[in-house]
């Protein structure tokens, strides 16, 4: 049954375009592709509205497939998960590592023993694996230590210094930290003619948030 929009996680409704997926990402067309279309009905990828949740394990397939993990495995590891945790996105939840190109996890109450997802939970042989912890934190270079948790998962991307996005604030949007204000907003305002000064004293953000904000817009559209 499907659940009314009252019903609906933040966290679940479509907010940013294929575009902007790709674009908040620097994910790959091609890997945006193949994983929303795991999933979308034939003829309708075109029109997807991407999730926060959704973007979020964007982000730890691009990286996962950096390390030559198969796009096959992830989407079978995601599924195996998916049915262990009943989590929809798994992704955004689970601590995740590699053993050379398996996705793996840890097994529950157990030291140093863990599963391989994509092989539907085969038990990795302790001493024969020598697993790598796959967190957003340490594994994606260009977003490092920007992902926050609260309650087990993932509620806000911070990109960039004093940039966040949160599914509950300004719907996606990368904002300066702490406000309601979109980069985006500011970009164009610098763009139409006003100073930093100026926009700072006004927005009551200082001067240095500015320049950051403007600094990433101008990064999403390099």
């Amino acid at each position: 049954m499907s659940r009314t929009a009252a019903e609906t996680s933040p966290w679940d409704v479509g907010l940013y375009s294929l575009a902007e997926s790709a674009r908040y990402g620097s994910i790959p067309a091609s890997t945006l592709g193949r994983w929303l279309a795991r999933r979308a009905p034939i003829g309708t990828l075109r029109e997807e509205l991407v999730s926060f949740d959704e973007l979020v394990s964007l982000l730890f397939v691009r990286q996962l497939t950096k390390q030559h993990v198969r796009m096959k495995d992830i989407l079978t590891a995601e599924s195996d998960l998916r049915e262990r945790t009943g989590h929809e996105h798994p992704f955004v939840h689970e601590t995740l590592w590699v053993a050379g190109r398996d996705v793996m996890v840890r097994v529950p109450a157990t030291e140093g023993e863990f599963l391989a997802a994509n092989r539907r939970g085969q038990m990795g042989l302790p001493g024969l694996i020598e697993p790598k912890l796959v967190e957003l934190p340490e594994l994606v270079t260009d977003v490092r230590g920007r992902l926050g948790y609260d309650g087990g998962r993932a509620v806000v991307w911070r990109p960039a210094d004093r940039i966040a996005a949160r599914p509950i604030v300004q719907f996606g949007l990368t904002c300066i930290e702490g406000t309601r204000l979109t980069t985006r907003a500011v970009c164009e305002a610098v763009d139409a003619g006003d100073d930093n000064v100026t926009l700072a004293h006004m927005f009551e953000v200082a001067e240095s948030d500015i320049e950051l904000a403007v600094q990433w817009e101008h990064q999403l559209a390099a």
